[in-house]
């Protein structure tokens, strides 16, 4: 093992993996460990399994209180209940010591990575990431390709502006949201807001390599991209996806070591913005009349307090809501988070089907979500288990509803 990682330990972690490790509060709250039902994937046990990996390195030196060092072969199955996560930090908001989980998830996950010990399919990942730029492993050269395929007119690339939409590796490349793309395209279009792509000059944000454990990589990607930003004099970043957006604004300014020098925003926050200020226009709008219901994504509720703003949003065009259970800052996770795709996808789609199942039972017509990534999870949810029910962004069901779509 490279000790020097586990050297780097601090106080704080080990004093928060103790206090974790002796607490199964949260347990019922964990869509994994609803799942799974295994001990060791519960927050608690993934503490305790991280406790014995970094004994096994250095011995407890730096413990308050005894939880003893794993055997050396016992080690690798440890690891592996890190990445059994979506990062969704529903752990965080009802830990009754307020310890920030997803923090210290995402530190467990570098220690691992640093160890050389994360799954082989994540360094297959992480590697293609940090060689091609996006989360998909294509030539970034593609990443624009999606404004011709969609024939989205006029759309300005790497142009100076003080607006850039920062799509997000996933609705540039993957086609079930590219539609979100343009849906996001045609409403800036229509609040009067002169913006600009970055095209191929738009890296991942980093986020998947962040959840990987590789700060390094990520910390690649962010210079890139402020330095992209930063060159076009633009003052604000629009992004329809809470990853990209919540890495951007959080992440961001410990990666590079400076604060950022644009605000950075999701776009249901814009679109509610143009509303209310009646830069976009609702009167007359024939509204949705299809019960209507919305998966708060974790990454823009509970971990960017984003709520009311895509609400507003949906209410503005349709005439039938009603609200999912386990919503808002409780909201429960698709399933669509902490790369999970990629090292358990069948556990990422079981997730994805209580979550669907939920809006079922609602009578839902309509299940809208605010991110590519939640609206991809719960379209392979619904059709895992048959549900006629249609899944769009909020962006999507805005934009069509003002026929822009």
């Amino acid at each position: 093992m490279k000790l020097e990682v586990l050297k780097e330990v601090s106080p704080l972690t080990m004093l928060q993996l103790e206090t974790c490790a002796r607490c199964a509060h949260c347990a019922d709250y964990c869509p994994v460990y609803e799942v799974l039902k295994k001990p060791q994937v519960m927050p608690g046990g993934r503490a305790s399994a991280m406790l014995r990996v970094i004994r096994s390195g250095m011995g407890s030196s730096l413990a308050l209180y005894r939880v003893g060092a794993g055997k050396p072969e016992e080690v690798e199955s440890y690891v592996e209940s890190v990445y059994d996560c979506a990062l969704c930090g529903r752990c965080m908001a009802v830990c009754p010591f307020g310890i920030q989980t997803d923090r210290l998830w995402e530190a467990l996950r570098k220690i691992v990575y640093g160890l050389g010990k994360h799954p082989p399919v994540l360094k297959e990942v992480d590697g293609f990431i940090l060689d091609t730029h996006n989360a998909y492993g294509v030539g970034n050269d593609a990443r624009p390709m999606w404004v011709d395929y969609l024939g989205l007119d006029n759309a300005r690339i790497n142009e100076p502006s003080e607006v850039v939409y920062f799509v997000g590796c996933t609705s540039s490349f993957k086609a079930v949201a590219q539609d979100i793309a343009y849906a996001a395209s045609l409403a800036l279009n229509r609040a009067g807001v002169s913006w600009t792509l970055l095209g191929e000059d738009e890296w991942c944000c980093g986020a998947p390599l962040l959840m990987i454990g590789d700060e390094e990589g990520a910390r690649k990607m962010a210079e890139h991209n402020v330095g992209a930003i930063e060159r076009l004099g633009a003052k604000l970043v629009v992004s329809a996806c809470p990853g990209c957006a919540r890495t951007i604004k959080q992440k961001y300014p410990s990666l590079i070591g400076r604060p950022l020098r644009f605000n950075v925003v999701h776009i249901v926050e814009l679109l509610d913005l143009c509303i209310r200020r009646e830069r976009i226009s609702v009167d007359g709008v024939e509204k949705e009349s299809a019960l209507v219901t919305y998966h708060d994504p974790c990454e823009l509720a509970r971990l960017s307090g984003v709520i009311n703003e895509p609400r507003r949003v949906i209410f503005a065009v349709a005439s039938s809501f009603r609200e999912m259970p386990e919503s808002k800052r409780d909201v429960r996770c698709c399933g669509g988070g902490g790369i999970l795709q990629a090292v358990n996808d069948e556990l990422r789609l079981s997730i994805a089907e209580k979550r669907v199942r939920q809006a079922q039972a609602l009578g839902a017509e309509i299940l809208t979500s605010a991110c590519p990534a939640c609206k991809i999870t719960l379209m392979d949810g619904a059709k895992r288990i048959g549900a006629k029910i249609r899944v769009l962004d909020v962006v999507e069901l805005f934009a069509g509803r003002l026929g822009l779509i």
